[in-house]
Order: structure tokens, then C-alpha cells, then sequence
């Protein structure tokens, strides 16, 4: 699952692609309860997890927020009216594929994600 493969290390990454008005937020963050979706399902199971570790034991969670429309990527942590950088998606030697200047935010649990 995607939260055990966090918990082990992995990056996560949840993707929505579609027309607009086809439910991609929906999909995302979903309504209250039962109806939540994604997201705060996986932040509140990754959180739980993280609660039942082995003594000795630590992890960070890091999240960021990326949109890309018209081929132009957007770094969906900048506050509004803030300037972000120009995100562009690069060959890291040791991380892989990643998006230079895009902001990540340190969380301690979910209801900062």
C-alpha cells in the first residue's frame, strides 16, 4: 500500500489528470467523513501509522503542491499574491527526477497538511 511504502521510505506522489470538471478535486479532498477523499484518507493513515512505530524509531513527513495546466508548472504552496520561482523538472544525480525550486513544508501531523 502507499502508506507502507511511505513508512519505508519511498516518496509518495498522487497524480489527477483529466478534463476540467471531470472531479479531479473531488477525487483529491474529497467531502466530510465517508466522503473524504484521497488525501486525507493517506495523511490521516500515514499519520496513524506513524504513531505505531518501533521505539528508537523517527520519521519526517514532508508534503509540497504542484499543479501543472498549459504545460506550466505552479507551486500550490506559495501563498497568494506571493512570487515563486520558475519550477522546472530536472535530472537530480542522487534524487532522480524531482522540481528545482518547489517548496516543501515540514508537518507534524495532519491537520497542517
Amino acid at each position: 500500500s502507499m502508506i507502507e511504502s511511505l513508512m519505508s521510505g519511498y516518496n509518495g506522489c498522487i497524480f489527477v489528470y483529466g478534463p476540467t470538471g471531470s472531479g479531479k478535486t473531488y477525487s483529491i479532498l474529497g467531502g466530510d467523513g465517508e466522503e473524504a477523499g484521497i488525501l486525507p484518507r493517506v495523511v490521516k493513515g500515514l499519520f496513524t501509522r506513524t504513531t505505531q512505530v518501533e521505539e528508537g524509531s523517527s520519521y519526517e513527513v514532508r508534503v509540497a503542491y504542484i499543479e501543472i495546466y498549459n504545460d506550466t508548472l505552479r507551486d500550490l504552496l506559495v501563498p497568494p499574491g506571493g512570487q515563486s520561482q520558475n519550477l522546472q523538472i530536472v535530472l537530480h544525480p542522487t534524487q532522480g527526477i524531482s522540481v528545482a525550486f518547489l517548496q516543501e513544508h515540514l508537518v507534524q501531523n495532519a491537520t497542517e497538511v
